[in-house]
């Protein structure tokens, strides 16, 4: 089984790098990418991030020249440091990615939801994730995929309404972001291990998943954060 990441932050590919599954670097592993239905337009213009690139105009990188963004797709790229070199690179990573979909193996694509971070606000759940933005994201992907939705955020029931049920919303969940720094650093290889045992879950039952076998799996309490108030700054 391959695990991707769709992004919105980096931490999402360091807790698979520390899994005990996929390695290799897929297009959004080390960037923010704050709207999920922008990921979607990427690919529909096959991936042409670098022809709009401008230095970040995000409060946190003001004063940093080796941040870039991309405006037409609301990409913050803060790992690049020779763009002909980035744009080599991710052509490769755009390759790999499209050609997943001639794949037989069994693939999971994990989404954090932007719930606001720096002075971006949070997506809008309801044109990120409804059901036409599903079938597009679908239809760039393998036959045998699932797409994860995770949040740390314990969700309302209209905000859940806002979102497709072809989704795999896993909310109330632990944050990737844990493992790297904050509060909660202590419990990295706790985090891990949940996550291992939640891919292996996912692995035995690919086609019969029970969703809140896999909440509770990963829920935030396990590392003893009181959803009500797991919602951290998020400033890294």
């Amino acid at each position: 089984m391959n695990v991707i990441s769709l992004g919105y932050t980096c931490y999402v590919k360091s807790l698979i790098q520390e899994s005990n599954l996929k390695k290799n670097t897929d297009i959004f592993d080390w960037m923010n990418s704050f709207e999920f239905n922008k990921n979607i337009k990427s690919l529909d213009n096959k991936f042409n991030i670098f022809e709009n690139i401008v230095k970040s105009p995000i409060d946190i990188d003001l004063n940093s020249n080796t941040v870039y963004y991309n405006p037409i797709y609301s990409f913050r790229l803060p790992h690049e440091t020779n763009l002909n070199d980035s744009k080599q690179n991710y052509a490769r990573r755009y390759e790999r990615f499209i050609n997943y979909k001639n794949s037989n193996e069994k693939f999971v694509f994990i989404r954090q939801i932007n719930r606001g971070r720096y002075d971006v606000p949070a997506e809008k759940l309801e044109s990120n994730y409804n059901d036409e933005m599903y079938a597009k994201i679908i239809s760039y992907l393998p036959a045998q995929s699932i797409i994860l939705l995770i949040t740390d955020e314990k969700l309302s029931l209209d905000d859940k309404r806002n979102i497709s049920d072809n989704f795999i919303l896993l909310d109330n969940s632990i944050s990737p972001e844990h493992i790297a720094y904050g509060d909660y650093l202590s419990y990295k290889n706790d985090i891990i291990k949940y996550y291992n045992e939640l891919f292996k879950y996912i692995n035995k039952n690919f086609n019969k998943i029970d969703i809140n076998i896999m909440k509770e799996l990963i829920k935030n309490e396990k590392i003893g954060i009181n959803q009500d108030i797991a919602h951290v700054k998020r400033v890294k």
